[in-house]
């Protein structure tokens, strides 16, 4: 039997396919951009940034998306100007540039969370370019808050993971995280500790939800104790819920 050599799609190594890709990993002093990132700001012109939150009433913990907005302007005391600074290469001559931000990671609690990460993996974020000198970086939800008692959550919506002695039993989603667990509570669900996010679109939490009981499931085979099944995927058209 002959074969067209043509005809077949070849495998591709994930890792190379995502280093391909711009991204930035968060570190405890600020900002490190990779080859593919740092490739486009040298191929750009541009030596500095800005970055920028969209956040509600000076509230860092409704910060969903960083903008890095590259710039010439001077870098003026009190300004917002930010050096692109020292641009690290390797042994093949690859620039990756770093921005020194650390004010920015202390009051992003979900930058915060990342940062304490051990694995690199869980610091890295992907950037999505807008415009020539503009990039999005969506700022992933990772339960970085916490409370010890379920009766000092928000009325508000997000996602969340219930602890009972350092093991998590159980991930979800809904839109008022009180009401929730003290639902679940009074179902006798048993737990000790509450880490959340807030989201308050719908569909971002089913989507962040489902993301983390999947890599639950894959790390320990199983899904949390009190988890049976994943949620739906809800997708919107016309700014309706389909």
């Amino acid at each position: 039997m002959s074969v067209d050599i043509n005809k077949l799609t070849f495998f591709r190594r994930q890792s190379h396919v995502l280093m391909d890709e711009p991204q930035t990993v968060v570190l405890k002093h600020g900002l490190s951009f990779n080859a593919a990132l740092s490739r486009k700001i040298t191929q750009s012109g541009y030596k500095r940034c800005k970055l920028a939150l969209d956040i509600k009433d000076d509230d860092y913990s409704s910060a969903n998306n960083l903008y890095i907005v590259l710039t010439n302007e001077e870098i003026e005391n009190g300004g917002t100007t930010l050096p692109l600074t020292h641009p690290q290469r390797n042994n093949g001559g690859t620039i990756r540039y770093f921005v020194a931000c650390k004010e920015l990671i202390d009051r992003v609690p979900r930058f915060d969370a990342m940062r304490n990460s051990s694995s690199r993996s869980e610091r890295r974020l992907f950037v999505k370019q807008l415009q020539e000198n503009i990039f999005q970086v969506t700022i992933e939800a990772n339960f970085e808050n916490e409370v010890q008692d379920y009766k000092d959550l928000p009325k508000k919506g997000g996602v969340y993971r219930y602890l009972k002695d350092g093991s998590v039993v159980e991930i979800g989603s809904s839109n008022n995280l009180r009401v929730r667990a003290s639902q679940h509570k009074k179902d006798n669900m048993e737990f000790d500790q509450v880490q959340f996010s807030i989201i308050e679109n719908k569909v971002e939490r089913l989507k962040v939800e489902r993301k983390h009981l999947s890599a639950f499931k894959s790390k320990y085979g199983a899904f949390p104790k009190y988890n049976k099944v994943l949620p739906p995927i809800l997708k919107t058209e016309g700014g309706l819920l389909i």
